[in-house]
């Protein structure tokens, strides 16, 4: 039989969110994370890292925290990207932006 892993069981949302954002930092990672969620949109999950090749985007509840129905379907559509893009748009950029989003079509 496993022994409990107390601080699992223990650890709030909050302190996780901290030890995960300050590892990661300490790692060099570049690290997102929404501090005030009112008026964003309904789901996107809590940290974005980005090194080198990789983008994570994660979700972190407490032991028992349940992900909301709109969390799991950014991580569902996030788990099938294939294709990142970086860059800036001003409103002058919208014919191109607009062939972009059109030809990035699933």
């Amino acid at each position: 039989m496993p022994i409990p892993n107390l601080l699992a069981d223990t650890i709030s949302e909050k302190e996780y969110l901290a030890s995960v954002k300050a590892v990661a930092q300490a790692l060099n990672w570049k690290v997102y994370h929404t501090l005030r969620s009112t008026g964003s949109d309904k789901g996107f999950l809590d940290l974005v890292l980005v090194r080198g090749d990789t983008c994570l985007f994660i979700e972190l509840k407490s032991q028992k925290g349940k992900v909301s129905a709109d969390q799991q379907d950014w991580i569902d559509a996030l788990s099938k990207v294939m294709v990142v893009k970086a860059g800036v748009a001003r409103p002058s950029d919208w014919p191109q932006l607009q062939r972009l989003l059109e030809g990035l079509r699933s």
